[in-house]
């Protein structure tokens, strides 16, 4: 094969790596690159519409099963806090009980070691609005 790639591939070197199933493009001239192209754009226009039909279905599988809809993180961050100095016996009920007053209370993550499985006397409440913060 030719070393450098500035000249040109001899009738050869075509030759020899067709014997080991190197298959050239022969460019443009009779069109195939041109339907290979329209071939290529409608699988793909294919693959969109297929993927906008599964999207829509699983949307509406979501909502028939009841499951909750994707969270937006940003939302859910801007009426929560975090919380230390949390009593080591406390419950989620216990740390709801106290911030009720504050709002209506989503959710209580009281963090606990991983290998003892005990309290760290810390927690993320979660409120219903962003007014409770």
């Amino acid at each position: 094969m030719a070393a450098n790639p500035d000249e040109p591939v001899l009738d050869t070197d075509v030759a020899a790596a067709e014997d080991f199933g190197v298959e050239y493009a022969d460019g443009d001239a009779d069109g195939d690159d041109d339907d290979g192209y329209q071939e290529l754009s409608s699988t793909f226009e294919s693959l969109q519409a297929d993927t906008e039909k599964l999207r829509a279905q699983l949307e509406d599988t979501i909502g028939q099963a009841g499951l909750a809809a994707p969270v937006d993180l940003e939302e859910v961050n801007s009426r929560s806090i975090f919380v230390t100095g949390v009593d080591f016996s406390c419950t989620e009920e216990d740390v709801t009980n106290h911030f009720k007053s504050c709002g209506d209370v989503q959710r209580v993550t009281i963090l606990k070691d991983s290998f003892t499985k005990k309290p760290k006397g810390m927690a993320y409440i979660e409120f219903k609005s962003r007014e409770a913060v």
